[in-house]
C-alpha cells in the first residue's frame, strides 16, 4: 500500500490524493495544525475516493486518540514510543471496555452519527494500531514492545532515528540502516506489519522482499515544493 503523510489543512489536496491513486492517507496532526474538525472533514473527503485514512495524534495520549477515532478513520499512529508500558496504554485506549478505557458513543462519525452500536465495536476491533519506532530506546525496547498484544504496525521513523544516533537527517547512514534492518525482521518475526518512508515506489522494491508492505512517500507540503521546484529548473 502506497499513502503520503498530509500536513497541509486542504480537502482538495486529499482528493487529489485519491484521484491520482494512492491507496492511504496519513493525516498529521503531530506535525500538521490540524484540529478535532479539520481531521473529520479530511477524513470525509478521503472516505469519498475510499482512500483507506490514518491518523498520526500528537502524543501517546488516550483522549487524544479517542477522539481521533471518533472521526471514524481506520486508524491510528502514535509517535514517540519508548517502552512496552507505552505500548501497552496506546492499544487499551483504541479498545471498548471491557478491553479497553475507550469511552463508547455511537452518535459521532464513527457509528454513522446514528446511535448505530455495530459500526463502532466493528471499528474498534479492526483497527490498524500503529506506532512510531523513533529513537534509541524505542529501539532498545522493540522485543518488548512488539510482544504487546494488539499491535499490529510500527512505522519506522527514520529521520527521528537519525537524530537519535547524531547523524541528523542523514538517513541512509549506515548506523541508520542497521537499524532498520534489524526492525523489519524483528518485526516480520512476530507477525506485525511494518510501515516506511520511501522516496519512489521504486526505492519500495528493496524492502518488498524483506516483507515490508506499507509505505509512505513525501509529505503533502514535499510533494507541492518539488513540483514548483522543478518546474522553475525546467
Amino acid at each position: 500500500m502506497y499513502g503520503i503523510w498530509s500536513i497541509l489543512n486542504s480537502a482538495a489536496c486529499v482528493e487529489i490524493m485519491g484521484e491520482a491513486g494512492l491507496d492511504f492517507v496519513v493525516l498529521d496532526s503531530e506535525h500538521g495544525s490540524l484540529s478535532s474538525s479539520d481531521l473529520e472533514n479530511l477524513s470525509r473527503a478521503a472516505h469519498g475516493y475510499e482512500m483507506e485514512t490514518l491518523i498520526r495524534v500528537s502524543r501517546p495520549d488516550g483522549v487524544e486518540i479517542q477522539k481521533a477515532l471518533d472521526t471514524g478513520v481506520q486508524g491510528i499512529l502514535v509517535p514517540q514510543i519508548r517502552t512496552a508500558t507505552e505500548a501497552i496504554s496506546v492499544v487499551t485506549a483504541c479498545h471498548l471496555a471491557p478491553h479497553g478505557t475507550r469511552g463508547f458513543n455511537p452518535f459521532t462519525r464513527a457509528g454513522h452519527y446514528s446511535g448505530e452500536t455495530e459500526s463502532v465495536v466493528q471499528q474498534s476491533n479492526s483497527l490498524v494500531i500503529g506506532l512510531l519506532i523513533e529513537n534509541s530506546e524505542a529501539v532498545k525496547n522493540i522485543d518488548s514492545i512488539l510482544a504487546v498484544e494488539g499491535l499490529n504496525l510500527i512505522y519506522i521513523g527514520v529521520y527521528d532515528l537519525s537524530c537519535s544516533l547524531g547523524v541528523t537527517g542523514q538517513v541512509d547512514d549506515p548506523a541508520v540502516l542497521d537499524i532498520v534492518e534489524m526492525l523489519i525482521m524483528k518485526a516480520r518475526g512476530k507477525g506485525v506489519a511494518v510501515g516506511m518512508m520511501v522516496g519512489s515506489r521504486k526505492e519500495s522494491e528493496r524492502y518488498i522482499s524483506r516483507g515490508v508492505r506499507l509505505f509512505i512517500f513525501k509529505p503533502d507540503t514535499m510533494v507541492f515544493f518539488s513540483a514548483i521546484q522543478s518546474m522553475l529548473e525546467d
